[in-house]
């Protein structure tokens, strides 16, 4: 999943901003936002849910939902 969200990075850049988390070592973090599968995507949009994915997505889902935001 790094390789497509590090593409996904570079062809949204300005739009989207892409985080991760070691949820070995930040457990409580993973619980706060319910992280029971790895990989687990989830797309903010004006501080809300905008939509989540859990196990690899393709680049193309993933900037149809971003630019689904915009």
């Amino acid at each position: 999943q790094v390789p497509i969200l590090e593409k996904l990075d570079c062809e949204l850049a300005g739009k989207v901003q892409v985080y991760s988390i070691d949820i070995d070592a930040q457990q409580a973090l993973a619980g706060q936002f319910k992280v029971l599968s790895v990989p687990t995507l989830i797309l903010y949009y004006k501080g809300q849910v905008a939509k989540r994915w859990s196990g690899v997505t393709r680049l193309d889902a993933l900037k149809q939902a971003v630019e689904a935001c915009a």
